[in-house]
């Protein structure tokens, strides 16, 4: 059985709202994860347009150029974290039935192993 969203239907549900299609393969962490950056995000930009606000009442020109460069900074992260949130989910509906594991090598040696199962069910 395939995972229960296409990887093209997980990307737009996570670029609608980030953290949806993560949730749709069953990685709710990973979907909160998103949710939250990208509400951290446009929690920023509505501070800093207040901020922007209060610094042109004031006439302040030069803080009022800061405000704007930080708006455009938020701007920029809260687009980010949309778009990374529909590839990631894209690639997790990809690996949606991996099995394969990343765990510390077994002789105790620094780095890592990848076990990635071979053969059939």
């Amino acid at each position: 059985m395939g995972p229960p969203v296409t990887p093209m239907g997980a990307f737009f549900r996570s670029l609608i709202l980030p953290g949806w299609g993560q949730a749709a393969v069953d990685q709710p962490v990973r979907g909160a994860f998103y949710f939250t950056m990208e509400a951290a995000s446009l929690w920023m930009l509505f501070k800093t347009q207040a901020k922007l606000d209060a610094a042109n009442r004031a006439g302040d020109e030069d803080l009022a150029a800061a405000r704007r460069d930080q708006k455009e900074d938020w701007i920029v992260m809260a687009v980010f974290w949309a778009l990374f949130a529909g590839v990631d989910a894209w690639v997790s509906t990809h690996l949606w039935d991996f099995e394969g594991a990343v765990v510390p090598p077994p002789d105790g040696s620094p780095g890592i192993a990848v076990s990635i199962p071979v053969g059939g069910p």
